[in-house]
C-alpha cells in the first residue's frame, strides 16, 4: 500500500568554509554571494566538493560516511504553495 504524501517548503542552512581573496570585507563577501555575479548553484557544487572531501577522508579513516549534519540544519517553513512547486520544478500540484 503507498503512503499517502503532501510536499512541504523547509529552508535548509548550512555552513561552509569559502576561500575569497584576502582584500574582501564584509560588505564586498555579501555582495559577492548574493547580488554579485556569482550564481547560488556554485554553493551546491561547493557542498558536493566538500562531501567528496570528508569521504576521502572518511575512507582513509575507517570507512567513516561523509555526513553534513553537523554544519547543516532545516527548518519547516509550510506546506508548499503552487509558487512554491513551481520554484522546485515540481510539475504539477500533488504529483508524487
Amino acid at each position: 500500500m503507498k503512503t499517502a504524501k503532501r510536499y512541504i517548503t523547509v529552508r535548509f542552512t548550512t555552513e561552509l568554509a569559502l576561500e575569497v581573496p584576502i582584500d574582501f570585507d564584509h560588505d564586498t563577501i555579501d555582495y559577492w554571494l548574493n547580488e554579485g555575479t556569482r550564481c547560488a548553484s556554485n554553493t551546491i557544487v561547493e557542498l558536493h566538493d566538500t562531501l567528496g572531501r570528508q569521504d576521502a577522508i572518511g575512507a582513509m579513516n575507517g570507512g567513516l560516511q561523509p555526513c553534513h549534519c553537523m554544519v547543516s540544519h532545516h527548518e519547516y517553513l509550510r506546506e508548499s504553495t503552487p509558487e512554491d512547486l513551481e520554484r522546485c520544478a515540481i510539475e504539477r500540484w500533488g504529483e508524487n
